[in-house]
């Protein structure tokens, strides 16, 4: 009969006949007992098993296997994890040795209390007994050890697995692919992803929301985002979880619109929580978005949510970086009120929002209610009190940060600070401080302060940074070397940055394409063409991979060399490397074209540039309208010229210039003078070179009284002819026969300029042709003087006698 009702599951009727047959004091044997037992179990009445189960202890009856496993489940169930143990237990001591499942139940109960030892030691134990353990158990073991963060382990448990051929299901897969995350196993965790999607085992969120945070912690969001769209269009729904995913996605990505439709969704659907929130608020923060950060703050108050540190913290940041310094007080102290008292991070930001309000007694207010300063708080105190130039105790304080365990780190950091707001000898004070106190700065504040000084042309201060390095007995490194170099390029020394250069690699650090790039500018910069080219072929020979930088600099070498064909050759060797090809690439490759005379390609590759997606800026159109200029193209130089303002550019100098050059070389002069009122009318000053390109212009076509009215006009305007000005202008005399013109020019010149070689020896040739004689020995004396070569290009040359070539130095006065 109980046999019977226990397999109709009958158990009310079960329990009343068992009672009925215990007053009768007949005794059940072990397998009535597991009967009832197991079918209580099936109908989840475990208080009445377990007291089946000490009726049966209490009787003495010997429990088999089956028994012992139910009754343990059934602690398990009831959350009576220690009876389930002395359970277990017992049934060892008799020497029963558990079953796979007895093992899977004990070990599940252990993983759920979090008991990792006692449950690797379960597991290990049933290894070592020759048990497998089911799926459900390995499971089981591999998420307390990645919640543990015990991820070897979980490998490990994995490999086992693989070993025993357990079959790994989705759960197992994706716990996995977080271990691997976790690890920094990206690739293997894409793989393992991969090989899910084409066994078909993705179906569940976790799985897509696990591949999605690992290629977040890579910093690949793009993917991360491509994984979370895939999920959608698979049709896996989105859960809290994963929109916190997708949420978060978005704010690295720094997608504001994408993040606000995301919050919308989930404020929607009601999964709006304070990571959302603080999520939100710190993306407005990172992308200087005050006003909409100060909005949702609004929603958020209005709202039930319950705040924690973390959403204060993010509230008080925004109204420290909008200025709101009383919110934020007012903040700090309702943090008080509901038991939060402000971390060391909180009282930072207030320490930093008091210090830009000029507000320094209030900084040091709250500093001084730190308990235990960290790096961060001692060094805004410190930098504030260097920036308001309060020194009272501002070395003390300084030598207390650098004997933090990040102090030499946040005093190289304010260096770098200071240089960067151009407060320079407040830079150099905190250096000398650091040497004097027995510390050393680092490589960003040596290179950061060498190229602060290399940028100035202050060779000599640059210099004393660099062998301040080695007089601390240290070496210093690729970056220091970088900007020393760069510094002595900069000031024109390029003997000297190439030994650098040179001593840099015997010292073991490889130039990187950063330095070469500059070196190669550096040698362009200064005519040094041939320097350039050997150093980047140097490069290239070296295995070094030239990058964007380097590609740019190369074209404008070999367009200022006129070599067409070698920037050709590096401009094809750019496209093949995979590098994005910016504007300046196309630009500067035009340009070789354009000062070629192929204006054809010139244009074609402007037209390629555009339809790659890049859109041309005032340099492009600049570049391309010189290509048209440098061949006489007038019409098509116009064209452009329109082009470039409908594209919202307007023209400087530079165009104004090209267009000059356009109608000057199909000689067209009359709109080529034309154009410098053009330039009046749209509100640009013609400059010195648009004259002086004219006057050039002029001469070459023998309109010498156009080319002097425009000479003399520049004066009137207000600006000042250089040296190559009046060069060209007494050349423009001497070539065309007007000897009077030009003696009379030299002899102004000579009240306020100092005349070059190329002048003097034009009025030599002047002053021979007018035939004055005494005139020409005198600027021949003085051609001799200054070390100029002359070779008269008239028959019978003027010759100095001994007393003659006796040079006083006198100054002449002008001749009539």
């Amino acid at each position: 009969m109980i046999c019977a009702y226990a397999r109709w599951r009958y158990n009310d009727d079960m329990l009343s006949f068992y009672s009925t047959v215990r007053k009768r004091g007949i005794l059940l044997s072990p397998t009535f007992y597991n009967y009832m037992i197991a079918s209580l179990h099936k109908a989840s009445m475990y208080v009445d098993a377990l007291q089946l189960w000490e009726d049966m202890t209490m009787a003495g009856l010997k429990p088999n296997h089956f028994t012992y496993t139910l009754v343990i489940d059934l602690y398990s169930k009831e959350g009576r994890t220690d009876e389930a143990l002395t359970v277990f237990r017992e049934m060892r001591s008799t020497g029963l040795v558990p079953k796979e499942t007895t093992y899977n139940i004990v070990i599940n109960m252990i993983v759920r209390q979090g008991l990792q030892e006692d449950a690797l030691y379960l597991f290990n134990d049933m290894r070592s007994r020759g048990i497998v353990p089911s799926n459900y158990t390995c499971a089981s073991l591999l998420n307390l050890c990645y919640k543990t963060g015990h991820y070897q382990h979980a490998l490990s448990i994995f490999s086992e697995m693989q070993v025993n051929k357990i079959d790994a299901d989705e759960v197992i897969y994706s716990i996995l692919i977080s271990v691997y995350g976790k690890l920094g196993l990206y690739e293997h965790a894409e793989k393992t992803f991969k090989e899910m999607e084409q066994i078909g085992l993705l179906t569940h969120e976790k799985t897509y929301v696990a591949m999605a945070r690992v290629y977040m912690k890579a910093g690949s969001y793009d993917k991360a985002l491509n994984i979370l769209e895939n999920m959608q269009e698979n049709n896996v729904m989105f859960s809290k979880f994963a929109l916190s995913a997708l949420l978060h996605c978005h704010v690295m990505r720094r997608s504001v619109e994408s993040a606000e439709m995301t919050f919308q969704t989930m404020l929607t659907s009601g999964f709006l929580d304070k990571v959302a929130y603080s999520n939100m608020l710190n993306l407005y923060m990172n992308e200087g978005l005050i006003e909409q950060a100060k909005e949702l703050i609004i929603k958020l108050r209005e709202s039930s949510m319950e705040f924690d540190k973390e959403l204060y913290g993010s509230i008080i940041n925004v109204y420290c970086k909008a200025g709101m310094i009383r919110d934020a007080e007012l903040l700090v102290k309702e943090m008080e009120v509901n038991g939060m008292l402000a971390d060391q991070i909180l009282k930072t930001n207030l320490m930093q929002v008091y210090g830009e309000a000029g507000r320094l007694q209030d900084v040091k207010q709250v500093f001084e209610s730190l308990e235990h300063p960290d790096s961060v708080a001692l060094g805004l105190m410190l930098y504030f009190k260097r920036r308001y130039g309060c020194e009272d105790d501002a070395k003390v304080l300084h030598k207390k940060l650098l004997d933090t365990s990040n102090g030499v780190s946040m005093s190289n950091h304010l260096i770098l600070r200071f240089i960067k707001e151009g407060e320079i000898d407040k830079a150099e004070s905190l250096w000398n401080e650091i040497v004097e106190l027995g510390f050393s700065p680092n490589d960003f504040a040596h290179s950061s302060l060498i190229s602060f000084y290399g940028k100035r042309k202050q060779l000599g201060k640059a210099l004393n940074v660099f062998q301040a390095i080695s007089s601390s007995g240290s070496s210093p490194g690729k970056m220091v070397y970088n900007s020393i170099i760069d510094a002595y390029a900069e000031c024109g020394k390029l003997e000297d940055a190439n030994c650098l250069f040179k001593e840099m690699e015997e010292q073991g650090h490889s130039p990187d394409s950063v330095l070469i790039s500059s070196m190669v500018k550096a040698f362009t910069q200064h005519g040094k063409l041939k320097e350039a080219v050997e150093l980047y072929n140097d490069m290239k020979a070296a295995g070094i991979v030239p990058s964007l930088q380097t590609y740019n600099t190369m074209i404008s070498v070999y367009g200022k060399a006129r070599e067409l064909q070698n920037a050709v050759q590096i401009f094809n060797s750019l496209q093949k490397s995979g590098l994005s090809i910016d504007e300046k690439a196309y630009s500067n490759m035009i340009s070789c074209y354009g000062k070629a005379g192929f204006f054809h390609e010139a244009a074609e590759l402007f037209s390629r540039m555009q339809q790659e997606g890049i859109k041309p800026g005032k340099i492009a159109y600049n570049t391309l309208l010189d290509a048209y200029a440098r061949s006489g193209q007038h019409t098509r130089a116009e064209e452009v010229f329109i082009e470039m303002q409908d594209a919202g550019h307007s023209p400087d100098s530079y165009t104004y210039l090209s267009l000059i050059c356009a109608y000057t070389n199909c000689q067209r002069f009359q709109e080529a003078e034309d154009l410098l009122k053009r330039m009046h009318r749209q509100g640009l000053a013609p400059g010195l070179v648009h004259f002086s390109h004219l006057v050039f212009a002029f001469g070459k076509a023998g309109l010498v009284e156009d080319a002097s009215r425009l000479y003399m006009e520049i004066e009137k305007t207000g600006l000042k002819a250089d040296l190559a000005c009046h060069r060209t202008m007494l050349k423009i005399y001497c070539d065309n026969g007007y000897t009077h013109e030009g003696i009379l020019l030299f002899e102004k010149l000579q009240d306020y300029i100092e005349p070059d070689g190329h002048i003097y020896r034009m009025a030599m040739d002047l002053f021979e042709s007018a035939g004055k004689i005494v005139e020409a020995k005198y600027i021949l004396q003085l051609i001799k003087s200054k070390g100029f070569s002359y070779q008269s290009k008239f028959k019978g040359a003027i010759k100095l006698n001994t007393s003659e070539q006796m040079y006083t130095g006198c100054k002449r006065e002008p001749f009539s």
